[in-house]
């Protein structure tokens, strides 16, 4: 029974991390005398930075030699993050991570990074033998306007002795339609 709530406690850990951290630094925006209006600071925005793309969805896959599946179904962009929904099955005799370096990042082809926001409760995002980890894994930051393409890494910064518990894992060139 514990083995099939770890997945689904990670996966709520780091959808909850990512709100809770960009929730606590939202200002007021309710408009005054010295103010612009909600929508008048919204216009604003969009015309200086260009507007977010709209959701993508994928059917991408990637698999190790190891026995490790990672597949990306949807990217999501807000004002401040960025949303990738990942399921990747461990299909190995022992626990891996994901972040095992703190070195889980997506980057652009205009050569922006945006790190991971880590789970309080499962900074390494480990995933337990013959168990997927499904959810939507959070990334700091606003996508740059005129970005065509992403990268997903998993354990750039790899030590190949300890190859297995910490996989590189990489979806290289992922296109972004606008």
């Amino acid at each position: 029974m514990l083995k099939h709530l770890l997945p689904l406690l990670t996966a709520l850990s780091l959808l909850t991390a990512g709100c809770q951290f960009f929730g606590a630094g939202k200002q007021d925006d309710s408009p005054d005398s010295n103010t612009t209006t909600k929508t008048e600071k919204q216009a604003t925005t969009q015309q200086a930075t260009g507007p977010l793309p709209p959701q993508q969805t994928y059917d991408l896959q990637q698999n190790t030699e190891q026995g490790i599946v990672m597949r990306l179904s949807k990217i999501t962009f807000t004002e401040d993050t960025i949303i990738a929904d990942l399921a990747v099955t461990n299909g190995t005799k022992q626990v891996i991570g994901l972040n095992c370096y703190d070195d889980m990042f997506v980057s652009d082809d205009l050569g922006n990074t945006y790190r991971i926001v880590e789970p309080p409760d499962n900074p390494k995002i480990s995933i337990d033998p013959r168990a997927t980890l499904q959810g939507q894994f959070v990334f700091i930051g606003r996508l740059a306007p005129r970005t065509r393409f992403l990268n997903l890494v998993t354990n750039d910064r790899i030590n190949y002795e300890y190859r297995l518990p910490c996989p590189e894992i990489k979806f290289v060139n992922i296109p972004i339609k606008r």
